[in-house]
């Protein structure tokens, strides 16, 4: 066991090989009562020592793999976690973890996401829980006026606070608050690239890593208000009572909402909202504007994204593969949506169909393009677009594409959304990892270690133009530019490519409203 004394109190963790752990600690007060829906709340300081053995309990969600059956959950959930190295001499650089979802399922505790062996590379790791689904995205200000002020982007505001308390607390566990990298995937990654661009919470980080999301994956106030009025339709409720609602009632709107709208590739009912106080004007405009500047941005994706999602579409009874007429249909609605207040280009469904074919081959099936085109629009091109934005307001960006394929499902996942999250973590060898990656070979095992400590260098680095390298290799990972749109190919054989599949993404960005 380990006793650190902190700006809040004692706080008692454990102590293995090579790290110290401190879980479940609460960075705020619990947002129930008269605190349900609003901004969070300082923790108070506590006397004695806090048991910091133990998680603490996850935001209230639906069911689902990221939530599994017998963990506690409730709405008193805003806890952190603290693994630091033990062989340390001086203060050192801090990476903070923002979990993904879709932002209304998921936590800090998730075993892929446990920080031991990333903190043995000579960092603090940080993983966080926050406010989810309504709790969490809920957009009351915009309907609710100035008794609901300050309740919009509840989520995001509660990461701020848990990086504000690592600023105030992190220096007790060994870590340096002036070097802090936050870091984040899919849902956490548009949390990420939200916080680059928000005001409250600029000077709270020095760099940010994004894993399959972008400063694009944010909606309208007016959306957001379509949002918090037919949420309160499905509850069956009035504004002035949704404090009193048993907080069960709010699992599983996120499922109700979707099913107005099912056609959509990712759906996000709930998501950041652009409403001019907390995220004053759009992330990638800020972006290029210059608001991160100083951060330095590493940004990419997966190969294959949707394939992920195109997987549990089928193992819930969708068909396997589109006929011809559906594919197209589908790629008419994109053309339609990307043309949306914008003269059209000659374009045709049939065009694209063909295009992307060339991409993934001859023998690609018609959801295997599907695949495809959704995986540009949805993760890819947002990243280019948001890395583009950050290089052109001044900030310095490297970017990856993660190309190593899971062998899971008879290899039909590839190298889907999330396979790269226990290779950042280098936790492949954890007990249910292989439900995602398949069979962990030595190769497989000294990659993940590749990338975990190109995550860890990007972090640590005095300067990473310096420092980081291709995994594998001697060589200068390079800067993005907007000229050459370098990316790092990671896969067992890492490499370099420029404007990769350039002529997809030079199509889709012709035809942006």
């Amino acid at each position: 066991m380990i006793v650190v004394d902190t700006p809040s109190g004692a706080i008692e963790g454990r102590t293995f090989e090579c790290h110290h752990e401190f879980l479940g600690i609460r960075y705020a007060q619990p947002p129930v009562g008269a605190l349900r829906f609003r901004p969070p709340v300082p923790a108070r300081r506590w006397t004695g020592t806090y048991d910091a053995t133990t998680f603490g309990a996850r935001c209230v969600q639906p069911p689902s793999m990221l939530a599994p059956p017998g963990e506690a959950q409730s709405e008193d959930c805003l806890y952190l976690n603290v693994f630091a190295p033990i062989d340390r001499s001086s203060p050192v650089p801090v990476m903070v973890w923002i979990h993904g979802g879709s932002f209304v399922t998921g936590s800090g505790s998730i075993a892929w996401y446990h920080g031991a062996r990333l903190a043995r590379r000579g960092v603090v790791v940080v993983t966080m829980n926050y406010r989810l689904g309504a709790l969490g995205f809920l957009d009351l200000a915009g309907i609710g006026g100035d008794e609901w002020a300050g309740s919009v982007n509840l989520g995001l505001q509660d990461q701020a606070l848990a990086f504000r308390w690592v600023r105030d607390h992190i220096s007790a566990f060994g870590g340096d608050p002036d070097r802090v990298t936050v870091f984040g995937e899919s849902a956490g990654a548009m949390s990420t690239s939200a916080h680059l661009a928000r005001p409250g919470s600029a000077g709270l980080f020095r760099r940010a890593i994004a894993q399959s999301g972008a400063a694009g994956h944010v909606q309208s106030a007016e959306s957001a208000q379509r949002v918090a009025r037919r949420a309160l339709e499905l509850l069956g409720t009035r504004l002035c009572e949704l404090t009193d609602l048993p907080v069960e009632a709010f699992a599983g709107l996120p499922a109700l909402l979707d099913a107005e709208d099912s056609d959509r590739d990712l759906p996000l009912p709930f998501r950041p909202t652009v409403d001019g106080v907390d995220l004053p004007i759009a992330p990638i405009d800020a972006l290029g504007s210059g608001a991160a500047r100083t951060v330095d941005l590493l940004a990419g994706t997966t190969l294959d994204e949707m394939n992920l999602f195109r997987l549990l579409a089928v193992l819930g009874g969708a068909p396997a593969d589109l006929d011809d007429e559906r594919l197209l249909r589908r790629i008419g609605y994109k053309l339609a949506a990307r043309r949306s207040g914008s003269p059209g280009t000659g374009v045709e469904p049939a065009d694209v169909a063909a295009l992307y074919r060339e991409v993934v081959g001859p023998a690609a099936s018609n959801a295997d393009v599907w695949s495809a085109i959704t995986s540009d629009l949805t993760f890819r091109i947002p990243a280019l677009e948001m890395l583009d934005a950050h290089v052109a307001g001044g900030g310095r960006a490297w970017s990856y594409l993660f190309a190593h394929p899971s062998t899971a499902f008879g290899g039909a996942l590839g190298a889907a959304h999330a396979v790269e999250i226990p290779f950042v973590f280098d936790n492949v060898h954890l007990p249910g990892a292989d439900m995602l990656l398949g069979d962990i070979t030595p190769e497989r095992s000294v990659f993940s270690g590749d990338v975990s400590d190109r995550w860890a260098t990007f972090a640590s680095a005095d300067d990473p133009a310096i420092s980081l390298t291709v995994p594998g290799t001697t060589e200068a990972w390079p800067q993005y530019r907007a000229a050459e749109r370098a990316q790092v190919v990671l896969d067992l054989r890492s490499g370099v490519v420029e404007r990769h599949w350039d002529d997809c993404r030079t199509m889709w960005s012709t035809m942006t409203a």
